[in-house]
C-alpha cells in the first residue's frame, strides 16, 4: 500500500470526524444513516476494544474498517480513493489479527445488495451462507486459514 499504513483507532481524529468520514462514505440515496448499523457511542466503545483501524496517508484518513467479534460491521473507502487497494488490505488486517486468536474460525460480513459490495468481497473470498430475499442483504463468510 505504499505510503498507507493501517494503525488501530487511537487519536488520530475525533469521534465527530471519524463519523462524518463514516456518513460520507457510506451515503446511498434511500438508505438509513450509518447510525442505522453503528452509533457513535458504539464507536467509541469499539475504539477503546480496539475494534476500529484506519488506513491513513500521512494525516488523511483514506478508510476505515469497525469490527465486533468476527463480523465486519462497517468498511469504508474515501470516495475518491477506491479500487486501489485499501478495502482490501483493511479486511486482510483484520483477518490476520482474528487468525491469531486460534478461537476465530471465520470472519463474516452482511452487505445490504445496494451496496453492490458482493464481487468485492467474493475476491476476497467470502461465500454467500445464507441470503435474505425479503431484506435484500448477502450474509457472507470466509474461513480464517
Amino acid at each position: 500500500m505504499d505510503s498507507r499504513t493501517i494503525e488501530p483507532y487511537v487519536k488520530q481524529c475525533s469521534i465527530k470526524q471519524l463519523w462524518e468520514f463514516i456518513e460520507d462514505s457510506l451515503s446511498v440515496k434511500g438508505l438509513p444513516s450509518p447510525m442505522y448499523w453503528v452509533s457513535r457511542r458504539e464507536i467509541e466503545r469499539r475504539k477503546n476494544k480496539g475494534e476500529i483501524f484506519l488506513a491513513m496517508q500521512r494525516e488523511k484518513m483514506l478508510g476505515c474498517i469497525i469490527v465486533n467479534s468476527s463480523n465486519i460491521d462497517i468498511l469504508c473507502i474515501r470516495k475518491l480513493y477506491k479500487r486501489r487497494g485499501i478495502g482490501k488490505g483493511l479486511v486482510d488486517h483484520v483477518e490476520q489479527i482474528l487468525h491469531k486468536d486460534k478461537r476465530r474460525k471465520y470472519i463474516r460480513v452482511d452487505s445490504l445488495e445496494r451496496f453492490k459490495a458482493k464481487p468485492f468481497y467474493e475476491r476476497l473470498g467470502f461465500r454467500d451462507y445464507r441470503s435474505n430475499a425479503w431484506d435484500h442483504t448477502w450474509h457472507m463468510k470466509k474461513e480464517l486459514q
